[in-house]
């Protein structure tokens, strides 16, 4: 009778330890994941806030096309949005009929 072929001791410590690094990277990302959620639940209002005045989106603009040594572009400037804090309507598309 034949037997598969077994694993010694030092390939079954470098696979204990390299999924254990993985494992630990898991555990890191999704306790982070779980903070950040956490932190936007608590400033649920005011982020929404900030983000419909869309001041956070232009000083991150701002702040990244000043930091770069790149040469400009003919590309337009990204504009605020100035919706009211309204959403807008959606447009309904309907399907021709036969």
């Amino acid at each position: 009778m034949k037997r598969l072929p077994g694993c010694d001791r030092t390939t079954h410590r470098a696979e204990t330890a390299i999924f254990g690094a993985l494992a630990a990277a898991a555990v890191v990302l999704v306790s982070i994941a779980v903070a950040d959620s956490v932190r936007f639940a608590s400033n649920r209002e005011a982020i929404v806030a900030m983000l419909e005045q869309g001041t956070i989106a232009r000083t991150q603009y701002v702040a990244s096309a000043t930091s770069t040594n790149r040469a400009p572009t003919n590309a337009p400037a990204v504009q605020p949005c100035n919706s009211g804090g309204k959403v807008p309507a959606r447009a309904t598309v309907s399907a021709p009929e036969s």
